[in-house]
């Protein structure tokens, strides 16, 4: 079997500008910031052998994934004070990942071989605003920070599509069947 995890693109970038407005310092910065990347590529092949130590049937495990969650951010420091310096950062969130997993059977017994495909998409988005001051002293630097309340929506869809045989054959006029 093997996997392999990718990671590509961008991860961090971001724009700095400093500008003095009277005779205070203020900073705006523009930044991207890739968090999670969910580059995953899989491929496994297992055996399931009988008393006998024959193989009586192979599996096959595909996997695919790949997405990010990242954020935009703006972010304005503001000198109030000699020693007292504020600041503000929003940054939006905004996340897209998809994911499919295929799982096959081949039967060495004449029995039917059967696949199983589950497909995942993922959308994510948020706000979240962080604030925080820094005081400045000569031999020491006191600062904090604090995050309102996050605020975000999640969306997912899913699928899952089978060739498993009926196990409830039609009788009478009844045809059954799988619900998934």
């Amino acid at each position: 079997s093997s996997s392999r995890d990718e990671t590509r693109g961008l991860n961090f970038a971001s724009f700095t500008l400093p500008v003095s407005i009277r005779d205070r310092s203020v900073t705006v910065q523009l930044s991207y910031h890739r968090l999670v990347d969910f580059g995953l590529r899989s491929d496994r092949t297992f055996a399931e052998l009988t008393p006998g130590g024959e193989v009586a049937a192979r599996y096959r495990q595909q996997v695919l994934q790949d997405g990010a969650i990242a954020t935009l951010g703006l972010a304005v420091a503001y000198q109030a004070t000699q020693r007292l310096s504020l600041g503000l950062n929003v940054d939006r969130w905004q996340g897209d990942w998809d994911f499919s997993s295929r799982i096959g059977e081949t039967r060495f017994d004449g029995g039917d071989d059967v696949a199983l495909r589950f497909d995942q998409q993922n959308r994510w988005s948020g706000w979240s605003v962080t604030a925080g001051a820094l005081l400045r002293y000569r031999y020491l630097n006191v600062g904090f920070s604090t995050r309102l309340p996050f605020e975000g929506a999640y969306r997912v869809d899913s699928r899952l599509t089978t060739d498993v045989p009926n196990p409830f054959p039609a009788r009478d006029g009844f045809k059954g069947s799988l619900r998934w």
